[in-house]
């Protein structure tokens, strides 16, 4: 299955996309660098940042950022079921969170996406097993090394409730 899925997409095709996720919970901000796989679909990599909620703007600025500058192309997609087991088990392992159901029901969560110098940045919204983008309240601004204004409306997006 895993492979039709790799000859179905065709990689020269995908756009260059910076990404990554933030789960805001009571106590902590958790970055996820997000990246390209050979298949299309993103996929979670390295660096994955925990940060106490108490952080400075400054600081999960440079973190939020440092996590897009992360974000690479092509990265090799599982090759089958159990890799995906397991790549999803060491996920949850450094997020330090027993499942992602957990996860997704006890933070707020929002994604951010830059292509060719727009950002978009996307609440979700918990929805019985997954998480589901809320379009309408997305945000789209130009991104011209302005950190921490974006940082500030990321901010402003995860104190929503």
């Amino acid at each position: 299955m895993w492979n039709k899925i790799k000859s179905i997409l065709k990689k020269e095709n995908f756009v260059k996309i910076k990404a990554c996720d933030i789960y805001k919970t009571l106590k902590e901000y958790k970055i996820v660098t997000l990246s390209t796989s050979d298949t299309g679909l993103f996929l979670a990599d390295v660096p994955t940042f925990i940060l106490p909620i108490t952080i400075s703007k400054d600081e999960l600025s440079n973190k939020i950022f440092s996590s897009l500058n992360s974000s690479r192309c092509n990265v090799p997609f599982p090759n089958s079921k159990v890799e995906m087991q397991e790549f999803q088990k060491k996920h949850l392992k450094d997020l330090k969170e027993k499942s992602f159901k957990s996860l997704y029901k006890n933070s707020i969560n929002c994604s951010i996406r830059l292509e060719n110098n727009i950002l978009e940045i996307t609440p979700s919204r918990f929805e019985k097993y997954y998480l589901e983008p809320v379009s309408e309240k997305s945000v789209k601004i130009e991104y011209n090394n302005n950190e921490l204004e974006v940082t500030k409306i990321i901010i402003d997006i995860l104190n929503r409730k």
